[in-house]
């Protein structure tokens, strides 16, 4: 999911697995007018927390990220999501896995003073 790529911010959200094995569900914010303000926000699940989720959601483990993507189709029907939507479908996919009773680790990558986009 991205918000509208015809503004100067654009949100992306990508769910995918690792090298590692690890399940990584992420944002990343893109300010073409002033590139030092990017930045990214990544739940990043172990191996084995991952394996643990695909067992319990009865998925391969590879088809995860698809999973996701599958269970957030509702949000495919936004035209030209806002940045805040797409941050919304991003706190919805983690509380998700919460639910689920895994844990992942928040990897953020900064932007000027500190600017972080959740």
């Amino acid at each position: 999911m991205n918000s509208d790529n015809d503004q100067p911010i654009v949100r992306e959200l990508y769910a995918g697995i690792s090298v590692k094995g690890e399940l990584i569900v992420c944002i990343k914010h893109t300010d073409y007018d002033d590139k030092r303000y990017n930045c990214s926000t990544c739940a990043v699940m172990s191996r084995e927390e991952t394996k643990k989720l695909a067992r319990k959601l009865k998925v391969k483990f590879q088809n995860l990220p698809r999973f996701i993507s599958d269970c957030m189709s509702d949000w495919d029907e936004i035209v030209n999501p806002t940045i805040r939507q797409v941050y919304e479908c991003f706190k919805e996919v983690t509380e998700c896995i919460l639910d689920e009773g895994c844990r992942f680790k928040i990897k953020r990558r900064y932007g000027l003073h500190g600017y972080m986009c959740c």
